[in-house]
């Protein structure tokens, strides 16, 4: 065959390839609307630049990867490559991308870099927010906020918390003479918002379902978790998860629904004996 023959063959080879990539490329976007297609330069001198351009998005704009989204929801992969990859914008970085990544670039990759994948942040959180009902039944506020004598309260909750121990084995009468001595003290201790606090407070042995759910409009966490972790077992969870006044995502996906709580109140389980809880009901008519 002639090198002007040869040359042609080869101009039509690429042509075909070009062709069939460019109909794999379609097919995929069109099977995954939210895909942002990556197209990897045929010559080499572009792959400087190239590089330089998915760095960029990685930095900046597609941050976080399938196993960051299923440790901030506490769900499987399954579940992410169902109900979330198709409804969050992401790139895909493929081996032959990967390739032109490590070849061209002396930084030092991160262990998420494994991954194919990579989600717009914002997008993601947009998703999840169109997704989620958040609701709250109490609002919790710590007694120390509202008192100048802090060792004076510390001493009088210690000494309750020891005297409730014989709380079964005492009558009726002797409990609420108790727990009504205790109440003043504490009152007597307290500043004037906090007096109206301790007034409207919810005593711990009513029943949840009094109180309902509100819808509020807040920011996601920093990080979210099951009920499961706010206590040994399912009682002991939502009764702290209450006490906490602990706002409840409910995750709605089609036919899925994850329920989820701010994870930064595990830290204040510890505290929750210096806590008073309000209905957020009357916290938003009578206090807010």
């Amino acid at each position: 065959m002639k090198p002007k023959e040869l040359k042609g063959q080869r101009e039509i080879l690429k042509e075909r390839k070009l062709e069939k990539l460019e109909k794999a490329k379609m097919e995929r976007m069109q099977d995954d609307p939210n895909l942002i297609w990556i197209d990897a330069p045929m010559a080499k001198e572009q792959y400087a630049d190239f590089s330089n351009s998915v760095f960029a998005m990685l930095d900046n704009i597609y941050t976080i990867t399938i196993d960051d989204i299923m440790s901030y929801l506490h769900c499987s992969r399954q579940f992410v490559e169902r109900y979330i990859i198709k409804e969050v914008k992401h790139i895909f970085l493929n081996n032959t991308v990967k390739g032109i990544l490590f070849s061209n670039s002396d930084r030092d990759f991160p262990s998420n870099f494994k991954n194919f994948y990579f989600f717009d942040r914002d997008d993601f959180f947009r998703f999840l927010k169109e997704h989620t009902v958040m609701t709250r039944q109490t609002i919790s506020f710590n007694l120390y906020d509202y008192t100048e004598n802090a060792e004076k309260l510390t001493c009088e909750i210690n000494n309750y918390a020891v005297l409730k121990q014989d709380f079964i084995y005492m009558s009726v009468q002797e409990r609420n003479s108790i727990v009504s001595q205790y109440d003043s003290k504490i009152y007597d201790l307290l500043n004037k918002e906090g007096r109206i606090l301790y007034k409207d407070r919810i005593r711990r042995n009513i029943e949840r379902n009094n109180y309902p759910h509100l819808v509020v409009r807040e920011e996601f966490p920093e990080r979210l978790e099951k009920a499961n972790a706010f206590g040994f077992h399912r009682e002991t969870a939502y009764r702290n998860l209450f006490q906490l006044g602990a706002i409840k995502y409910s995750i709605s996906i089609k036919d899925a629904t994850l329920i989820r709580y701010d994870a930064s109140l595990l830290s204040l389980i510890p505290y929750l004996s210096s806590c008073v809880i309000l209905p957020y009901s009357v916290y938003q008519k009578e206090v807010k």
